[in-house]
């Protein structure tokens, strides 16, 4: 994993997939967060990642074969935890939950499939997860002071509480991380509550 995946999860927002190894997607799609795609199908459902999410995988997870066939595709009875447990800042906090009793339950599954479990349960134990009570505005701001903390001028910059609400609506209007150099790659954007519910709609 490059050093700026791996300490900033910066990837880039992706189109909403048409097709998935289940059949062509119905309308619960929801963006989880740049490069992670919950589907759901008539029949089925799952998790689908970008190809430069696929290459971020890190090692205990990077060898992992998806029951889809599709290393991008991981369904939603088991597999969808791999994704959960690499990144669980990008699911809810009982998603990450319900990743671990997956893992535990179903060690032999995992293991048999190239996971190393040990690694994927320390991850999803000590990784930082969503903030749910904050908006996507909030979370891109927070992350582009993170990046840029002063002004040009040396100015500390404003807690989100401190901006008007015209700053605060600029920013849920455009929740993108605006610090030099990052161009319009998206930032945890998705931490914040994800409406529709995420994997929860495809029915597990």
């Amino acid at each position: 994993m490059s050093p700026s995946h791996a300490e900033h999860g910066l990837f880039h927002d992706t189109p909403a997939p048409l097709t998935t190894p289940w059949g062509h997607r119905d309308m619960r799609c929801e963006a989880l967060a740049p490069g992670i795609w919950s589907v759901s199908t008539d029949s089925h459902g799952g998790i689908l990642i970008s190809d430069e999410r696929r290459e971020a995988l890190p090692g205990w997870a990077a060898s992992f074969r998806p029951f889809s066939g599709l290393d991008t595709a991981f369904e939603e009875d088991l597999d969808w935890a791999v994704p959960c447990a690499v990144w669980p800042q990008e699911f809810k906090l009982k998603d990450c939950f319900a990743a671990i009793k997956i893992l535990e339950h179903r060690l032999v599954y995992f293991t048999d499939r190239g996971l190393n479990v040990d690694a994927a349960l320390q991850r999803l134990a000590t990784a930082p997860i969503r903030s749910e009570g904050r908006s996507p505005g909030q979370v891109a701001y927070e992350r582009d002071v993170e990046l840029e903390p002063s002004y040009h001028d040396g100015t500390p910059r404003a807690r989100w509480s401190e901006l008007s609400d015209v700053e605060r609506s600029s920013w849920e209007k455009n929740p993108t991380v605006r610090a030099s150099g990052m161009g319009d790659a998206r930032e945890d954007a998705g931490e914040s509550e994800v409406e529709t519910g995420g994997i929860e709609d495809t029915g597990r």
